[in-house]
């Protein structure tokens, strides 16, 4: 499918871009209110629940930025395998289900060995960047078994490396109520960038997610200078 525009203020639809009824690359005003109110409201509900010890020392931006970088990569994901499958449930039941064991998985490993983080961060930025080659409308011409595989499981590959990342710096920070509390609260981030997918198309949530991810390995880096200092 390619970019045409049927005049200067309509967009049509496209691969990256699948929405039908915006006419332009903006976020309509209603969505921008009501993800501030959502902000303002997870902030103050995590705050009364003792579940956000929020500060701006390095761990714990650390945290922040995988949240939010996890909502991204699942935003991501939805969007393009809906070109594999449709927009319909079957979406985010694939999406759900192989992030859930993505992320078991992840915590079994990191449970069980010790891996370097600086290799998982560098294995999961380069398929973020890799993801903008991937074929996916090759895979569309596969089974369905196959797309749920092939698709499915290269959608969720990089939570495999972020959810080695996340159990093995939660092991050595320890605090597990704050650390979730304030991860959390990055997801909710996370969950409003998401938002920038109607300005950008899919490839602005790859751009973000991988900031998200560049954010939190720099705040690790820093936190362990701090350490060794």
């Amino acid at each position: 499918m390619h970019n045409r525009t049927t005049n200067s203020a309509t967009l049509l639809a496209t691969d990256n871009r699948p929405f039908l009824y915006l006419t332009d690359r903006s976020i309509p005003g209603i969505v921008l209110v009501t993800a501030a109110l959502f902000f303002l409201m997870a902030w103050i509900v995590l705050r009364k629940a003792d579940s956000l010890a929020w500060n701006t020392s390095p761990p714990y931006l650390h945290f922040f930025f995988l949240g939010a970088g996890f909502l991204l990569l699942e935003t991501k994901a939805v969007t393009e395998l809906a070109l594999l499958f449709g927009g319909t449930w079957i979406v985010n039941s694939v999406v759900i289900a192989t992030f859930l064991v993505m992320a078991l998985v992840a915590n079994a490993v990191a449970g069980s060995s010790r891996l370097s983080v600086a290799a998982m961060y560098g294995i999961l930025m380069a398929l973020l960047i890799a993801d903008v080659w991937f074929p996916y409308s090759a895979i569309n011409a596969l089974s369905t078994g196959a797309k749920l595989l092939v698709g499915g499981g290269w959608a969720a590959l990089p939570v495999f490396f972020s959810g080695v990342v996340f159990s093995t710096s939660l092991q050595r920070f320890g605090r597990p109520a704050e650390v979730l509390g304030v991860n959390l609260f990055g997801a909710v981030l996370g969950g409003l960038l998401e938002n920038a997918v109607m300005i950008g198309g899919t490839p602005i949530l790859k751009g973000l997610a991988l900031g998200m991810y560049i954010a939190s390995a720099l705040a690790l880096s820093r936190s362990r200078s701090q350490v060794a200092s």
